[in-house]
């Protein structure tokens, strides 16, 4: 608009903030829903409708690392994320939190240059049979949970993979892409895996995998690395626990 020119804008049944000042903070709090048009004099501008996004009744916020405070290269910031409700579709950036038992029937896709946050909450992540991977990482995974009094977690992600004598590469919890960026940082949460692959049930030529916390268990490998298996890349153990694997070279580890 040229200076001293003017805009309407009739608002039905619309959530938003509209006010000066506002901050990005503030902003990502809510999400796109269904369209907004504006008409101009020449021509239109569309802008999306904004819905508040639903927020976790049993969840309080906290950092990424699910309460594990300073740990190996991290600390928590002075203020912590707000979380929201997952239902299998997520932003890049945003922060969200398991409130049930979440049964996967396709892959989880994280795309290069993005980033996903997530709490299990202790809930799980239960892949149906023909889920050959959970995650799949081109982009970061940040993964966490919350320990019990005994620091212990509940929260699990776990792999059904059944290969049937078909495609034993592909059956893993988790696999990290060989990208310039590429990077699984584990802050809790137990991983689990039911299948049987060439390779660890977290696996990957991988450029960066952070483990923090959490657990890694099972996972039958035919070549290396039952339940971790790395080629490349940076691999760093700061805490938690890798058992239970079954492998020719490497039952739990092989990076």
């Amino acid at each position: 608009l040229t200076e001293g020119a003017s805009i309407g804008v009739t608002l039905e049944d619309i959530y938003g903030i509209f006010a000066t000042g506002a901050v990005e903070a503030d902003a990502v709090r809510f999400q796109a829903a269904e369209a907004l048009t504006v008409e101009f004099a020449e021509g239109k501008l569309s802008i999306p409708n904004l819905t508040p996004p639903v927020l976790p009744e049993d969840h309080a916020d906290h950092c990424i690392c699910g309460g594990l405070g300073a740990v190996g290269d991290h600390t928590c910031g002075e203020e912590a994320p707000v979380w929201e409700v997952w239902d299998g579709t997520w932003d890049s950036g945003k922060y969200y939190c398991l409130t049930e038992d979440f049964q996967l029937q396709s892959t989880i896709l994280i795309e290069e240059g993005k980033t996903l946050n997530l709490c299990l909450n202790g809930y799980d992540i239960i892949g149906a049979e023909n889920v050959t991977r959970i995650f799949n990482v081109y982009g970061v995974l940040n993964l966490c949970d919350h320990a019990d009094e005994t620091g212990n977690y509940t929260g699990d992600v776990i792999s059904n993979y059944d290969a049937a004598g078909g495609n034993t590469q592909t059956g893993r919890v988790f696999y990290v892409q060989n990208k310039a960026n590429a990077a699984f940082n584990l802050f809790g949460g137990n991983l689990k895996s039911n299948s049987k692959t060439n390779k660890g049930a977290v696996g990957g030529s991988a450029k960066t995998f952070n483990m923090y916390g959490g657990t890694i268990t099972g996972g039958e490998a035919l070549i290396s690395g039952g339940s971790l298996q790395i080629d490349g890349g940076t691999t760093t153990i700061y805490g938690g626990s890798i058992s239970g694997g079954k492998a020719l070279e490497g039952d739990n580890i092989y990076v």
